[in-house]
């Protein structure tokens, strides 16, 4: 519950934004694809094949990642970050 608390404000506020884009006819300038993965408290057991199988659908031009710290006054940060790594061919 923890992880779904943390990240579900902002992934809604970035499907919402992207919808009402697409409501608007105002196109994307670049080649976005949009994972949600719910396995990352439980060490994301099915990513790895997940990606590797559709890799060929996940050629994007964007990462924008639903994960990073929170700031102590509880205000929306930009974090210019990640943990860990991501590379796939």
């Amino acid at each position: 519950m923890r992880g779904r608390r943390r990240t579900t404000n902002h992934r809604c506020g970035a499907v919402a934004t992207l919808d009402a884009l697409n409501e608007k006819k105002i196109p994307l300038s670049v080649n976005l694809k949009v994972i949600f993965e719910g396995e990352e408290e439980a060490g994301s057991e099915h990513l790895q094949q997940t990606l590797d199988l559709h890799k060929n659908l996940l050629v994007a031009d964007v990462l924008l990642t639903g994960d990073g710290p929170v700031h102590q006054n509880g205000r929306p940060l930009i974090f210019f970050g990640n943990r860990g790594g991501l590379e796939w061919m």
